[in-house]
């Protein structure tokens, strides 16, 4: 009868220690920009995971809700296509909030060209800063006047307090200027409607772009840089610190 009892604890210690542990992970979330999170957690997310010990969930969500639940301690890091002191304002304003850039910790994980993105069929191929700046501010209204067809030209630059807006806004505005207005919409809904419409205008991940659309190359000024920022309430530090340097690493 003892014999039978060891036999039972062995079994039952075998499978208790051979039980996979991610299935006791827990919930680890972050939140923000959609193009931030396709192009630099996306493809490493079970990787992160396994590395960190975390059930890694994405919630893509947009750079001023990503940030929101941050502050809200709905998410354990933001991730932001724009710098936290250009989101914070927007947040505040918009959630009714008070943030303050002190209450942040912020690093950058990746750099990449912003893509200024059209319809495939739409014939400009480039654009130079100038014009790209008078496209978005409304001086310049028909492709046409840029080498294009005939065609009334659609503004899609974002939903206010998004991060490729915000980042778009410092980049090509002058003091007291403001964008034209345009059809304000999520990246993806942007996407889609330049996807089905020729005179469409937006900016975006690169990652997002498919067999529809297209981008046009800035040929004076320079392309548009985008980094890719991530945010901790406070300082990195514990399992927030150990995922940051994973995420790092992955995007080297």
């Amino acid at each position: 009868m003892l014999n039978n009892l060891l036999k039972k604890i062995i079994i039952l210690s075998v499978f208790f220690f051979t039980i996979p542990l991610s299935g006791y992970a827990s919930d680890f979330e972050i939140a923000g920009s959609r193009g931030a999170i396709k192009a630099t957690l996306t493809p490493h997310k079970d990787k992160i995971s396994r590395d960190a010990s975390v059930n890694l969930k994405l919630n893509a969500s947009g750079s001023s809700k990503g940030l929101r639940n941050l502050i809200q301690g709905k998410a354990d890091l933001a991730v932001l296509s724009a710098s936290v002191d250009s989101v914070i304002p927007k947040v505040n304003k918009k959630y009714n909030l008070n943030a303050k850039l002190s209450d942040f910790e912020q690093i950058t994980i990746s750099e990449q060209t912003l893509g200024i993105i059209v319809n495939k069929n739409n014939k400009v191929d480039t654009l130079t800063r100038t014009q790209l700046h008078d496209i978005f501010v409304g001086k310049i209204k028909n492709w046409s006047e840029v080498g294009g067809d005939d065609r009334e030209i659609i503004l899609l630059p974002g939903r206010d307090g998004s991060g490729v807006r915000s980042l778009m806004e410092k980049t090509l505005l002058k003091k007291g200027e403001k964008f034209a207005k345009g059809r304000s919409a999520p990246s993806n809904v942007s996407l889609k409607f330049v996807a089905d419409n020729v005179g469409g205008i937006t900016a975006g991940s690169l990652s997002y772009v498919s067999d529809s659309l297209k981008v046009v190359k800035i040929t004076e000024g320079g392309e548009i840089s985008q980094r890719y920022y991530l945010i901790s309430k406070g300082n990195f530090a514990g399992k927030k610190a150990e995922v940051r340097d994973i995420i790092i690493e992955l995007n080297k």
